[in-house]
């Protein structure tokens, strides 16, 4: 893993692992520990807590939506990092990749199986482009 980490500018794990995994004492932690391998982006997701994003100057907490009743969490990190890697390819901020992210990862969570509904995304984007994300 950390071979594949030390050629890697962006890493999208969970807290969950990391802690497991690595031993690592808080998120924080786990965010020094992956930028000390050179990893310039970290959006540490921390379920329903939201992200820790540390990126660009960058070291905030990004929420997670309330009101949220998850039936499924099947595809909830595979939605995020689809949408967030989506949203930094085509120039959002961090920041706005998060809640992007954030947001998909609920509509994939409010149903059952690993897919969220077919205009998911659009939605997604579409909140982002006017702003009712940030």
């Amino acid at each position: 893993m950390t071979e594949l980490l030390e050629i890697s500018d962006i890493a999208l794990p969970s807290w969950p692992d990391e802690r497991v995994l690595f031993g690592d004492a808080s998120p924080e932690e786990a965010c020094r520990r992956l930028r000390s391998l050179g990893v310039s982006e970290v959006a540490l997701k921390l379920g329903a807590d939201g992200v820790l994003i540390v990126a660009e100057g960058v070291q905030k907490v990004i929420p997670g939506l309330r009101n949220i009743i998850p039936l499924d969490t099947t595809g909830a990190g595979g939605g995020f990092n689809g949408a967030y890697l989506a949203a930094r390819l085509i120039g959002h901020p961090v920041e706005i990749a998060a809640r992007i992210a954030i947001k998909l990862a609920a509509e994939v969570i409010e149903g059952y199986g690993a897919l969220a509904k077919p205009d998911a995304l659009r939605r997604c984007w579409a909140e982002a482009n006017t702003r009712a994300l940030i």
